[in-house]
């Protein structure tokens, strides 16, 4: 099984062998390492410097940016998922889905909404013009399907803090789930 995914061959119930079989572990530690963050905040108001610089560098460098997508893609690394797994142009939303939709890239994939689980990503629209504009990470469903309990980076206090928050499903444009290990 190990060979057949494409981890190392330990013949060991490893973490990686574990990730592999059940997936739901991997996510449960995004929502977790992205929760644990909850308070983080710009420092100086309005600003990428201070503590959230850490979401940041790994992937852009010192860009002033807006990085609701960089706290996201940084909750994943944290959590296990590959450096390299990520795209170019992680930092942008609209990406998210973009790379999702595409066929080729095996670590990520767009779930209905009836799917969506905790440590998946929720693309949010603010506009309704279906188009991203946010991306939050799913920390539970609260109610039949009407709402989301989330963890997001660059949101409320400060000018952009990590908070949690309740988002409806009708603000969705849709789920996007990592795996840790391309599918096959």
């Amino acid at each position: 099984y190990q060979r057949f995914v494409g981890i190392a061959q330990s013949g060991e119930f490893d973490a990686a062998t574990l990730d592999a079989l059940f997936p739901a572990r991997f996510r449960r530690r995004i929502a977790a390492r992205a929760t644990a963050e909850t308070g983080v905040h710009e420092w100086p108001a309005g600003s990428n410097w201070g503590p959230v610089k850490k979401f940041i560098g790994p992937f852009i460098g010192n860009v002033p940016t807006a990085w609701c997508a960089l706290f996201g893609a940084w909750s994943a690394w944290q959590a296990g998922f590959p450096k390299d797994g990520f795209w170019r142009d992680v930092a942008w939303v609209d990406s998210w889905g973009r790379e999702g939709r595409d066929p080729a890239n095996k670590r990520v994939r767009i779930v209905g909404k009836l799917r969506a689980s905790r440590g998946d990503f929720a693309l949010l629209d603010w506009n309704g013009d279906d188009d991203p504009d946010h991306l939050a990470i799913v920390t539970a469903k609260v109610g039949p399907l009407a709402t989301l309990a989330t963890v997001e980076g660059n949101v409320g206090a400060y000018g952009g803090s990590v908070e949690k928050r309740v988002r409806l499903t009708s603000q969705v444009v849709c789920f996007v789930r990592l795996h840790r290990f391309g599918r096959r």
